[in-house]
């Protein structure tokens, strides 16, 4: 066979032996698009037929492809060729017996099997020192050109095996290792690290920066998560946003929660329509909806309790299961644990109380204003403020009296008066008489 110019010739037993965990960055693209898809498909079989046409320039099919390259060394350069970041081996779960989760190898060896590229050379051994025959090297092109395949439309995956199980879902984007890995038909979804969406099957519409973002979600859309481990535990929940490390950890089927800040919503894991900005807000809420947490640690202790609201450092933080609590500013309703309908306002409650508004607190606040009260006329009652600052109306059956004013000196002359004996003597024997005659003209007839 005559032998094809080459020049310089190729030699890779000159190449310098480079550590092979120093791979390429991996980069490449996969979509419906013709120009896309012929570009990269073009360039992998250029890449692969130029290393072919480099091994037909070296002796008989039996000899060592170029002039000595081993087995181990093959795997690397198909692996870098293929834009692939393996994961690093592990100890006592070696693929081969002979290529041990110390070499350097090892990574680019297992994750050429995985692919299918690669079966070792039998018997469990890789035999990573022999050396590659013409033969071999046409099995291993085959191979890899079979396993860099191009599905869905309009996907971009960077990493190793991201988006590696798609089938027919569509505008996806996977950046980082197995980044979208489990993904088939899910659509429009876009994850950017270290197993971001890792579980994601069907669900469409999702958002995942950060490692193990949204790594639980299955069927779950429209959530989008930022930060390390957010959402990691939904699967099904959807229209939820959560912004910073843990934030909404172990929401699992919650809807449309959002939650902003370390650790807020952690623990939520069923509870809908919650709102928390700030560190560790609504930290312990489970079950509870319709809350709304504004500062760090507020309603951070309520568990189930519904249709709060806490604007504030720590406002309503021993809540626990009270309702319809509306609390404003630092620590307030900061007592309260399970009472309900309260509204406090620069104060911190009391526990256990319900249906109780307090504003303002007593060691703080000595003088009161309020606007729109002076000379404005009302008909009512009445407030009378007691010791404790608890406005009242006095008990009395004077609001049911009209034209009440003090007596002033007209009390003087009903004073002045003095009862008479006779006066009354005498209407008695008026009385006694009449009653009498009338007797005696009954009697008659």
């Amino acid at each position: 066979m005559k032998k094809l110019p080459i020049n310089p010739p190729i030699t890779f037993t000159s190449l310098p032996r480079r550590n092979p965990c120093q791979a390429v960055t991996p980069q490449r693209r996969v979509g419906k698009s013709g120009f896309v898809n012929l570009r990269v498909l073009f360039g992998l079989l250029v890449m692969l037929a130029g290393v072919f046409l480099a091994l037909l320039s070296f002796g008989p099919a039996t000899a060592g492809f170029a002039q000595g390259t081993t087995r181990e060394q093959m795997a690397v350069a198909l692996a870098q060729a293929l834009a692939i970041q393996p994961p690093a081996c592990v100890l006592g779960q070696e693929m081969f017996n002979d290529v041990p989760a110390s070499s350097p190898f090892c990574p680019f060896i297992e994750e050429l099997a995985r692919r299918g590229i690669t079966g070792g050379c039998g018997g469990g051994s890789y035999c990573p020192n022999a050396s590659v025959s013409r033969t071999q090297m046409a099995v291993f092109i085959f191979k890899a050109t079979e396993a860099f395949h191009i599905v869905g439309d309009n996907n971009t995956a960077a990493g190793t095996q991201a988006l590696q199980s798609l089938t027919t879902g569509i505008d996806n984007t996977a950046i980082g290792f197995q980044a979208l890995v489990s993904n088939t038909e899910g659509q429009e979804n876009t994850a950017a690290g270290a197993q971001a969406l890792l579980s994601n099957t069907t669900g469409i519409q999702n958002t995942a920066t950060g490692a193990f973002a949204l790594l639980s979600n299955t069927e779950g859309s429209a959530n989008t998560a930022t930060g390390d481990s957010t959402l990691a535990s939904n699967t099904t929940g959807n229209f939820n946003t959560a912004n910073g490390t843990f934030a909404l950890n172990r929401n699992t089927v919650g809807d449309a929660n959002t939650a902003n800040g370390y650790q807020a919503l952690l623990h939520n894991m069923t509870g809908e329509q919650n709102t928390a900005n700030g560190l560790s807000a609504l930290l312990f809420n489970t079950g509870g909806s319709n809350n709304t947490a504004n500062g760090s640690i507020a309603l951070s202790s309520n568990t189930s309790g519904n249709r709060n609201t806490a604007d504030g450092f720590a406002a309503l933080s021993r809540n626990t299961m009270g309702s319809d609590n509306i609390a404003l500013g630092a620590q307030a309703g900061a007592n309260l644990t399970t009472g309900n309908n309260n509204i406090d306002i620069g104060n911190q409650g009391v526990t256990g109380e319900s249906s109780t508004i307090r504003i303002g607190t007593a060691s703080a606040h000595t003088r009161t204003f309020i606007a729109g009260i002076n000379s404005t006329m009302v008909s009512g009652g009445a407030v009378f403020v007691n010791g404790a600052g608890q406005l009242g109306i006095q008990i009395s059956s004077a609001r049911f009296k009209d034209e009440i004013k003090p007596l002033g000196k007209a009390s003087e002359a009903i004073l002045a008066l003095r009862p008479s004996f006779s006066v009354t003597r005498m209407r008695l024997i008026q009385i006694v008489l009449l009653s009498s005659a009338w007797w005696l003209r009954k009697s008659k007839r």
